[in-house]
């Protein structure tokens, strides 16, 4: 089961060969550093899951490293979507997180709930949402876009989260 998820990562079996021998090698030697320059935005999804396949832990944790910093431009070509929730918690949770405005969080988090097909989006929401900072964002994004948004505006639990913000909006200085 767990060479099928890597199988779908990659076709080319001599390939697939190649990198099992490589990172079962990774795993059981004394690396303890990792080139994070051969880590790109097109190919860290797939790095880092690679790591995980293989519990290369250090690998993984650079991999994640380089996600945090250039979350920005990783959102920018779609390849986010390919996180799983945890993952995608995971970044979403981190303080080291770059990527600013907080709307553009917000709109991120909504892109990949929309392309996320393991579970229904209303299962996972809040889940995510928790993690966005809606009092960070000016009133006019918070009302014309969040408030807007379907997947929060239907859902009991995640409107509570619009009832906070409105709250913080109304009285800044409480």
């Amino acid at each position: 089961m767990r060479y099928s998820k890597l199988q779908k990562l990659l076709k080319n079996r001599t390939l697939i060969l190649l990198l099992v021998f490589s990172f079962t090698i990774l795993k059981y030697s004394n690396v303890n550093t990792f080139n994070i320059d051969e880590t790109t935005v097109e190919n860290c999804i797939e790095m880092m899951q690679l790591a995980e396949l293989f519990s290369i832990g250090n690998v993984k944790n650079a991999v994640n490293r380089f996600i945090l910093r250039n979350f920005d431009r990783l959102i920018t070509n779609d390849q986010y979507k390919k996180l799983t929730f945890e993952q995608m918690k995971f970044f979403l949770q981190s303080n080291k997180l770059k990527l600013y405005p907080e709307i553009r969080v917000f709109k991120a988090c909504v892109a990949w709930l929309r392309s996320y097909t393991e579970q229904p989006a209303s299962e996972i929401a809040l889940e995510l949402f928790q993690n966005i900072r809606f009092n960070t964002m000016k009133p006019e994004e918070f009302v014309d876009i969040v408030t807007k948004e379907m997947l929060i505006k239907n859902d009991p639990k995640c409107a509570g989260l619009l009832i906070e913000a409105y709250e913080y909006f109304a009285l800044p200085n409480r």
